[in-house]
């Protein structure tokens, strides 16, 4: 799902349903998305400043 939200596709309740079925806590999928923000975030910084 962090893949969905980086690609700024929708993220639907059930796809969430799954996440917390499996154990995941709200906050956990938060920090997940996080994460792959700031990974992604920091790849476009390193290329621009690599130029």
């Amino acid at each position: 799902m962090v893949r969905k939200v980086l690609a700024k596709e929708a993220v639907y309740e059930k796809e969430m349903v799954t996440l917390r079925e499996l154990g995941w806590k709200d906050s956990d999928i938060r920090e997940a998305y996080a994460q792959g923000n700031a990974i992604i975030g920091m790849s476009y910084l390193i290329k621009a400043v690599a130029k």
